[in-house]
């Protein structure tokens, strides 16, 4: 008994009077019941699989969890008002899954194919150099056309006679 009463306490408040929760804690400080293992940080999003070699009933019974859990929000959402449903898309657009470097790196994706489909979409603009290799390849294509031989065939005059 004396061990239990010298392990580490959490370091939460409770709601009720504000005093210091009593429970162990974990080694991040807290118990289990005031954040211990819930997820955080840029993998909030994921579920959390760890030790999948330690025990595989454990494992199971998460993966399992997860489905029902699952199941049960696709029946919530099938079940909406199209009202209810508007809002929910809002809300989940509007908080997309990762971190910030993610986020990041996909607004720079969609910023990167907005330029590219404004680009597509823009008249080309041909500069003084672009105009002036035109009109040289222009130019030295007429003067091949003058120099080629006129076609041998069944019809044809023998020139070279």
């Amino acid at each position: 008994m004396k061990a239990r009463q010298t392990l580490p306490r959490c370091g939460a408040k409770r709601r009720s009077d504000g005093g210091a929760c009593a429970a162990i804690a974990m080694s991040n400080g807290r118990c289990y019941l005031h954040g211990g293992s819930t997820p955080s940080g840029k993998d909030w999003h994921r579920t959390q699989l760890k030790n999948r070699s330690k025990s595989t009933k454990k494992l199971d019974r998460k993966l399992k969890d997860l489905a029902r859990r699952r199941a049960k929000q696709a029946a919530r959402v099938a079940a909406m008002t199209p009202e209810e449903r508007a809002r929910y898309d809002a809300w989940h657009a509007a908080r997309k899954p990762g971190g910030p470097e993610v986020r990041r790196v996909a607004a720079e994706t969609r910023e990167f194919r907005d330029m590219l489909a404004e680009r597509a979409n823009a008249t080309p603009v041909e500069t003084a150099v672009a105009k002036a290799i035109r009109e040289a390849i222009e130019a030295l294509e007429r003067r091949a056309a003058r120099l080629k031989p006129p076609k041998a065939g069944p019809d044809a005059e023998d020139v070279f006679s």
